[in-house]
């Protein structure tokens, strides 16, 4: 279960749940939460409550299934939205009854024993409205303060599948993250009518001398599929996700990050722009648009500069963070530039050139001068990401080449070992197949592989070169697994 701004950004983990949640009711000035879910190991359904915050969490109705139930019997969880009487409605489909549970009493009862076939149902004040199946899916109105006689309100209407009152009446009343957020830089949840919690966003961790405060977890692995973005922990117990789902974005095809500032960067080849926007899912923004093709992006951290490869008009070009100040700075010998790195502590930038008459890594100084060849043999046409390792001066990159036997490889970039070429792990069906993008990072290499377990992210422990773990598999393809980035 999961909270989010009504923007859809800062999304925080509410609740992590080995069952199926088919429904929720919010109570913000109670600061509870009801859903309803479907375990299916012991293949019960149940109805619980909990405060806003995940905490506190009781069982307030549980229906055991038979074997032949295929669909669900409890649906269409309701409230009041009553303050003073609080009740939690819903359709028990087994026992062909609308139920009620009363927070005042703690109570559970049947309203009505006449609720065959009801599909959707909602409260407002005193009343309930439900519909059902029969009587070409007709609606009705239940009075219960009255002799709870349903009246038919219209029929010949289609399948009903939910249904809601719009009064704004009923969103009334305050709670502690009325008034500023609660003090929370991230997001406020009620607990209580008098009572919060600030919460952080997936990727964040509560500061431990502030709990108002969040801090972003230092280090995760961001990858791009299809049309998100996502992260992953660098836990080697979980490595579970640490990046709220980054979605609509349209095909990230290269991730760069700017990390003193929480910033995302990415680049949508098929349509010319580059993107950015804070780790957290806010303050996204157009950088550049109408571009040829923007087949790599980098950050310089130091200078706060953005690179990027165009392989149509055979260019490097640069920018300012924000777009601006933007600069052509290597052109001419260039026939395909494709992946490309950086070294600001050296002022150094390298890319490959992936023409298949002259195909070659090369280097520059940051401003594009100083150009040399590192390294030039036909193995670089396949050649789809380079990633620096700053310290031992190695530039490694991947091939991807499914005829080519090589897998992982590297090349010293710095004088006078130039061209010390080193292959790292070959290609096998059991571990590599088809490398598409490579990160280094503190003694590991990551990769992500297009072909192996339908799209997958592994690391190699350079110390041993056996160990490959791979944690993430079932990604898509190539038709949806792109770069993968070390953010740290």
């Amino acid at each position: 279960i999961y909270a989010s701004r009504l923007d859809g950004t800062g999304v925080v983990r509410i609740l992590s749940l080995s069952s199926i949640v088919k429904g929720l009711v919010v109570l913000p000035p109670l600061g509870l939460l009801v859903w309803q879910d479907l375990a299916i190991e012991n293949n019960t359904e149940t109805i619980k409550l909990a405060r806003m915050d995940g905490t506190s969490v009781q069982t307030i109705f549980t229906h055991q299934r038979n074997n032949t139930e295929e669909t669900a019997n409890i649906k269409s969880l309701a409230t009041n939205f009553d303050l003073v009487d609080t009740r939690i409605f819903w359709i028990n489909s087994a026992a062909g009854s609308i139920s009620e549970y009363r927070l005042n009493t703690e109570t559970v009862s049947a309203i009505t024993t006449n609720a065959r076939n009801v599909s959707a149902l909602c409260a407002y004040k005193n009343m309930i409205y439900y519909s059902k199946t029969e009587d070409n899916n007709g609606i009705y109105v239940l009075d219960l303060d009255s002799d709870l006689t349903p009246t038919l309100l219209r029929n010949n209407t289609q399948n009903i599948f939910s249904l809601q009152v719009y009064d704004p009446d009923t969103q009334q009343g305050e709670n502690r993250c009325s008034t500023k957020n609660g003090g929370c830089q991230q997001l406020c949840m009620p607990v209580s009518p008098v009572k919060s919690r600030c919460m952080c966003s997936i990727g964040y961790h509560v500061n431990k001398f502030n709990t108002s405060e969040c801090e972003p977890i230092a280090d995760l692995l961001i990858y791009a599929t299809d049309n998100k973005l996502q992260g992953l922990s660098l836990d080697s117990q979980s490595h579970s996700n640490v990046l709220a789902p980054v979605s609509n974005i349209g095909q990230p095809t290269s991730i760069g990050y700017l990390a003193s500032e929480q910033l995302l960067f990415w680049a949508d080849n098929g349509i010319g722009t580059i993107w950015s926007m804070k780790r957290d899912g806010t303050e996204r923004n157009l950088v550049l648009q109408e571009l040829e093709s923007p087949v790599s992006i980098v950050v310089d951290w130091i200078a706060e500069n953005l690179y990027w490869t165009d392989d149509k008009t055979d260019v490097i070009e640069v920018c300012k963070k924000d777009g601006s100040s933007r600069k052509v700075i290597v052109s001419g010998s260039l026939s395909r530039p494709s992946a490309i790195d950086i070294s600001p502590k050296e002022g150094l930038l390298f890319w490959t050139d992936i023409d298949l008459s002259q195909p070659k890594i090369e280097k520059s100084f940051l401003d594009g001068s100083g150009r040399v060849i590192i390294y030039s043999d036909k193995r670089v046409s396949s050649i789809t990401s380079i990633s620096v390792d700053i310290e031992s001066r190695w530039l490694y990159f991947c091939n991807f080449d499914p005829n080519n036997s090589e897998g992982l490889a590297r090349i010293r970039y710095e004088e006078p070992n130039t061209n010390v070429y080193e292959t790292i792990h070959k290609k096998g069906p059991d571990f590599i197949i088809q490398p598409y993008s490579i990160t280094y990072y503190q003694g590991k290499v990551w990769w992500s592989d297009v072909k192996y377990k339908d799209g997958s992210i592994s690391y190699l422990d350079l110390d041993s070169r056996q160990d490959i773990r791979t944690v993430k598999q079932n990604l898509g393809g190539v038709t949806y697994l792109k770069d993968i980035k070390m953010f740290s």
